[in-house]
């Protein structure tokens, strides 16, 4: 019995840091993306339209990472160092954390959608700007 129970808490320890590692490197994507971005319209259009788009889209990333580095210091640090096992998953600071992460990731991924479907849409039309 103390066996198994020590096997789930190695598991969940396991489980939690590979659902934490994809939410970063899923942010790390999207925050890529967005820094290397590069539009294919010119004008007035870039500034109207996309500049805002991508700036709330940056912004929604950089809160994401905001939420991912509060995840880490309220949960999977505390977890794997210094508290007992259950104590952790009963604090609402560390389910809204990760909630918020996935807000704020999805926000970010939907703003980063629009970006490039206004981009084509400008640069698809026949005249400038």
């Amino acid at each position: 019995m103390d066996e198994g129970s020590n096997l789930d808490r190695i598991l969940a320890k396991y489980v939690t840091i590979w659902v934490w590692s994809i939410l970063v490197g899923i942010n790390a994507t999207v925050t890529f993306s967005f820094v290397g971005y590069g539009t294919r319209s010119r004008g007035a259009s870039l500034f109207m339209l996309l500049g805002p788009v991508d700036v709330l889209g940056m912004l929604a990333s950089l809160v994401a990472w905001y939420f991912i580095v509060r995840y880490l210091r309220l949960f999977i640090i505390p977890k794997f160092f210094w508290t007992s096992p259950g104590e952790l998953e009963q604090d609402p600071r560390v389910y809204g954390a990760i909630s918020k992460i996935g807000v704020w990731i999805l926000l970010a991924i939907f703003f980063r959608l629009l970006l490039a479907a206004f981009d084509f849409a400008l640069s698809s039309l026949f005249f400038e700007g």
